[in-house]
């Protein structure tokens, strides 16, 4: 599910910034595909191509890794962590909860 509210996209500088954050389609699947991978859970902008969902949630769901898709765009994205990607994936379970609580609703 959604939540607007552009101003949670501030939340990835943060866990940028702590080291805790993985940007893009190749890079996220490359951790993903490692033995022991660290990512907790992937965040997907709203402008996101179906197809890149697609294959993004294929490497997730083998290592059981959450996907969920948010009310962010990618020009927004941009701006906070100064590269356009609609990929973004969380290696610190903490982190993971922080954004998922603020920016998904059930």
């Amino acid at each position: 599910m959604k939540v607007d509210n552009k101003n949670n996209a501030a939340l990835f500088g943060l866990c940028k910034a702590s080291g805790n954050l993985i940007q893009g389609f190749d890079a996220v699947v490359i951790e993903l595909k490692k033995e022991h991978t660290k990512v907790s859970g992937i965040f997907l902008a709203s402008d996101l191509s179906s197809k890149s969902e697609k294959e993004i949630r294929f490497f997730a769901e083998k290592k059981d890794v959450h996907v969920h898709r948010i009310n962010i765009r990618m020009d927004n994205i941009e701006k906070i962590l100064k590269k356009r990607t609609g990929i973004l994936a969380v290696t610190s379970s903490s982190f993971y909860k922080m954004l998922k609580d603020k920016l998904i609703r059930t």
